[in-house]
């Protein structure tokens, strides 16, 4: 039997820095604070590809968690956070 797969997979070790960027926003109030005045200038600060820095600044939760495969839980947290 082959098992189902997970709801909430791991994240990706490649999409760490991604991660790492979201955990900040979602632990950090200076990092929140950051990220909310300016999203671009918050996501050049990490090492991110064009496609996930444009994922972030632009909230893709689709991207985030089906491309990049971000755990929903923290992209839950990240647009508690976040301005719309």
């Amino acid at each position: 039997v082959k098992p189902e797969p997970l709801y909430y997979p791991a994240t990706e070790s490649e999409r760490s820095e991604l991660a790492r960027a979201i955990f900040a926003i979602v632990e950090d109030a200076a990092a929140h604070a950051a990220f909310n005045s300016d999203r671009d200038g918050y996501a050049a600060r990490f090492d991110l590809d064009g496609e996930e820095r444009a994922a972030l600044v632009s909230l893709d939760r689709d991207a985030l968690r089906e491309r990049f495969r971000i755990n929903p839980m923290l992209l839950y947290q990240l647009e508690a956070r976040a301005k719309p």
